[in-house]
């Protein structure tokens, strides 16, 4: 059967909008037998300029909610420096700020998982931060005899950690993190 030229063209053309365009760059892959990753060590160092303040509500099955923030310093080509703390459902600070530093590489790293344990998929999703379109990768694995499951929403336009994650053991929810808001300090 020949298939006309018109349509070869109009299924060359939006093949990208079926197939491997929806998927994270293979150039992100770190290792071989690992999922490539959202999002490259470059893009995260340049979306994240000092100043840039990440919030996350943490939500841990049977204590109060937390808020996480991290906040970029002065960085490097070669390594992130950052300000995190914690903070009750007040607003109130929860000890005191500690200074870390990781290479961009390792931030990167956090997101690298073992292909055969992980789906990646396109998806929506709507919280208080915005909506986003993102990858969903969808992690599963044993531990302690208890069936794992972690679900992340990496935004596409957002390089750095998911604007949600959801971690079940067993088919029960045991925590989410879910970005109240991306601001500057």
């Amino acid at each position: 059967m020949r298939v006309p030229k018109v349509s070869l063209i109009f299924v060359l053309a939006f093949a990208p909008l079926w197939g491997a365009s929806d998927l994270p760059p293979e150039a992100n892959r770190l290792q071989p037998d690992h999922s490539p990753t959202p999002f490259s060590a470059e893009a995260i160092r340049e979306a994240s300029p000092a100043g840039h303040t990440i919030r996350h509500v943490v939500e841990v099955t049977g204590q109060p909610a937390i808020r996480s923030v991290t906040v970029f310093l002065e960085g490097d080509m070669e390594t992130a420096r950052f300000r995190f703390y914690n903070e009750d459902a007040a607003g109130n600070r929860l000890g005191e700020p500690q200074v870390g530093e990781a290479k961009w590489l390792d931030l990167q790293r956090h997101a690298s998982f073992p292909a055969e344990h992980t789906s990646i998929a396109s998806a929506s999703v709507t919280l208080a931060a915005g909506s986003f379109e993102c990858w969903l990768y969808t992690v599963t694995g044993e531990a302690a005899e208890q069936t794992t499951e972690s679900r992340f929403w990496f935004a596409q336009d957002l390089p750095g950690p998911p604007v949600k994650m959801v971690q079940s053991r067993d088919g029960e929810v045991v925590m989410t993190m879910t970005l109240e808001a991306p601001a500057t300090e």
